[in-house]
């Protein structure tokens, strides 16, 4: 089962900085987003539900300081990439 991707104007800007400044996480990034594609709470990038989110926020490493916080929307099977740029905020 097939999830779309969406990803918000923040977390573009964010890709568009890691594009100029370190390729190495627009690939692992990218890898990231392949994978929410058929397994959007499990696989790469050690997934982990949002705590004091009452909807189906996760987050995933990008790499020690960077994580890739998205929602999952399992009516539509969509999964909406929010951001990529630094931890989450509670």
């Amino acid at each position: 089962m097939n999830y779309s991707i969406d990803i918000t104007e923040e977390a573009e800007e964010h890709l568009k900085f890691f594009s100029k400044n370190d390729k190495r996480l627009v690939k692992k990034i990218n890898n990231l987003i392949k994978d929410l594609e058929t397994h959007p709470k499990t696989g790469i990038g050690k997934p982990e539900r949002l705590k004091y989110k009452d909807e189906e926020f996760y987050s995933r490493r990008i790499n020690q300081y960077h994580r890739m916080v998205y929602k999952i929307n399992n009516d539509i099977k969509t999964v909406i990439i929010i951001s990529l740029y630094g931890h989450y905020e509670k």
